[in-house]
């Protein structure tokens, strides 16, 4: 089984700071890059649109990115576990077993998915416009390139490769959509900026990310299994039973934090779900660090549990809190303090709705960054039921937050409803963790954790006689 927990192992300690904030800080920086790609998108497509134009672009757009939860139910958790196990043990068979075995998954999902979609868009046809149909017909397909792109990126965490796995989708993607967006306005004018036109730009940027990171992965796959000459080992039943739960605890972080914008678009009206989404995509900034940590820690914390060494795990889990929640906390005192003139400047004065909404969000994330990496870890280390059974408590709690306070105090009630049920969510998920499995990924652990090499870097050494 390898060494035990209590054993020390090259990644501990000072050690295993250095593999976090290497693959943390370096997928920071990624999606660092991201958000202010996706800020330059929203002021681009909130100007040129307005208010209600941009509500319609968002909503579809955030639908199309909750399918692709269905879409790729549980895959990419399983690919980047079944990766990492198979490359640490070179058993180059199950590598490539798995990757053909999610490829046919992805694909037979999202075909479901897509087909499903498009019936639901037949029945309800009456009561949506010309442009709202073209503008999910162009979505249908970005959900096909999404999902795929989710999985391959998966395969390339699996390999160690995690700062290559997040260019294509997170740099890439956003910098050719601004192109197609900058075309559109010099060559054609702002009048005819449309949301279908709009969705048919992403899926052109979307498109050309796809092929960067397939070319990426043929580029980072090991020698051993290129070729023909690796004969396939497949465990499918065991792995569809993994990737259900799984696929619950990896889509409802996302559900969770785009039901409010779904409900808001039911029960009020595409101008306020236009004003709601610039506050969500400000409030990215202070939800990166977490998701950048998850990126790096995932792989590692696989590896570790495969070796039995708890004690590196939760070393690698406190680490990785102290920088997400340093990050976090960071962020949101920005957000405070910049945020209304910053929307006023960046988006203009029709959107300063924004900013009672973007603050609470922002309390949320800071509040869930606190509750560290719980969720990932608790996939790495086959606690993927108990963890999905607290995210499906978590997301029914903040359907029925959303339709009892949306009602009453519009967005902000939006915003107060995520935040609650994403703070009670990852204080569950911590203390699940630390019951089970003794792994505390709380901030009090980590305060802990940094309090002890404090006191070992400020104890005097021996003194040694020359």
């Amino acid at each position: 089984m390898g060494r035990s927990s209590s054993e020390s192992s090259p990644t501990m300690g000072h050690g295993g700071a250095a593999v976090i904030l290497k693959g943390g800080l370096a997928g920071l920086a990624i999606r660092l890059g991201s958000a202010a790609l996706v800020v330059v998108v929203t002021i681009i497509l909130a100007r040129s649109l307005g208010p209600a134009g941009f509500g319609i672009y968002s909503y579809i757009y955030v639908l199309i990115t909750l399918l692709t939860i269905p879409a790729q139910f549980g895959v990419t958790t399983i690919v980047v576990r079944e990766t990492a196990r198979a490359h640490d043990a070179r058993d180059w068979g199950r590598m490539v077993g798995v990757w053909q075995w999610a490829m046919r998954q992805g694909m037979i999902l999202c075909a479901t998915v897509i087909s499903l979609l498009g019936i639901v868009a037949f029945f309800i046809r009456d009561s949506l416009s010309a442009e709202q149909m073209w503008t999910l017909g162009w979505g249908a397909i970005l959900l096909l390139l999404l999902a795929l792109g989710n999985i391959r990126s998966a395969m390339l965490r699996g390999l160690r490769r995690v700062v290559q796995s997040q260019i294509p989708e997170y740099l890439v993607r956003h910098l050719v959509f601004i192109l197609v967006l900058a075309c559109l306005l010099v060559f054609s004018g702002p009048d005819s900026i449309t949301p279908s036109r709009v969705m048919s730009g992403h899926v052109a940027a979307a498109a050309l990310a796809f092929l960067l990171g397939a070319w990426m992965l043929v580029k980072a796959r090991p020698v051993e299994i290129q070729g023909n000459a690796v004969q396939a080992v497949s465990e499918g039943r065991a792995w569809i039973q993994s990737a259900i739960p799984m696929g619950v605890v990896s889509g409802m972080p996302l559900l969770n934090k785009h039901v409010d914008l779904m409900i808001l678009g039911l029960l009020a009206g595409p101008e306020e779900v236009g004003i709601y989404r610039v506050a969500a995509q400000i409030v990215l900034l202070v939800a990166l660090p977490v998701t950048a940590v998850n990126l790096a820690l995932s792989p590692h914390v696989a590896r570790a549990y495969a070796g039995g060494r708890t004690a590196e795990i939760q070393q690698l889990s406190s680490i990785g809190t102290t920088l997400a929640f340093a990050c976090a906390l960071a962020a949101t005192a920005a957000i405070y303090l910049l945020g209304e003139p910053g929307i006023r400047v960046l988006f203009g004065g029709e959107y300063l709705g924004a900013y009672q909404p973007m603050v609470v969000l922002a309390i949320g994330q800071v509040l869930f960054a606190a509750c560290g990496s719980a969720a990932v870890v608790s996939n790495m280390m086959g606690q993927e039921r108990g963890a999905a059974s607290i995210f499906v408590l978590a997301i029914v709690g903040n359907v029925i937050l959303n339709w009892i306070l949306i009602p009453r105090y519009g967005i902000v009630g939006a915003a107060v409803s995520t935040s609650a049920s994403l703070f009670l969510c990852g204080i569950a998920l911590c203390l699940w963790l630390l019951l089970r499995k003794k792994v505390d990924t709380s901030v009090v652990s980590a305060s802990l954790l940094a309090a002890s090499w404090v006191r070992r870097a400020a104890s005097p050494r021996p003194w040694r006689a020359e």
